[in-house]
């Protein structure tokens, strides 16, 4: 367990290790925002001088020239790719949904028919074949 470090303190060992902060204040209110932790330790591998194998040096050692803009830029590039795939998962899984439900009802029309066990096969490749042939 890391002993608890102020944001001034954070901002200092990343200038120790070759970080670019040229603004403090910047840097103090992404980390009060995003957190220390998600923003650096979460991208800061592709930034970091590597050995020969690929490994990061000892000490972490920040490629020169290298900015926390550039890290947090990576951090937020991250998040809205993540957003916009988990946007068009659920309308897919919206769909799925809709589609299974719609033709399952359409073969067992008994009440309650999703909770009857006769209603339901071991065999998921035949299962999943016609299922899929029904759907598409």
């Amino acid at each position: 367990m890391k002993p608890f470090q102020t944001h001034r303190q954070q901002i200092s060992i990343l200038r120790g290790r070759g970080l670019t902060i040229n603004n403090g204040s910047t840097a103090m209110r992404i980390f009060e925002r995003e957190n220390y932790y998600n923003v650096i330790n979460g991208y800061k591998d592709l930034f970091l001088v590597k050995n020969q194998n690929g490994q990061p040096i000892t000490p972490e050692t920040y490629i020169q020239n290298t900015t926390i803009e550039e890290i947090y830029n990576l951090f937020t590039f991250d998040r809205e790719l993540r957003n916009l795939f988990l946007k068009y998962l659920l309308i897919f899984e919206n769909s799925i949904k809709s589609k299974l439900s719609y033709r399952f009802s359409e073969k067992f029309k008994e009440p309650h028919a999703y909770l009857l066990w006769k209603n339901y096969s071991i065999d998921i490749k035949i299962n999943f074949l016609q299922f899929h042939l029904q759907i598409f």
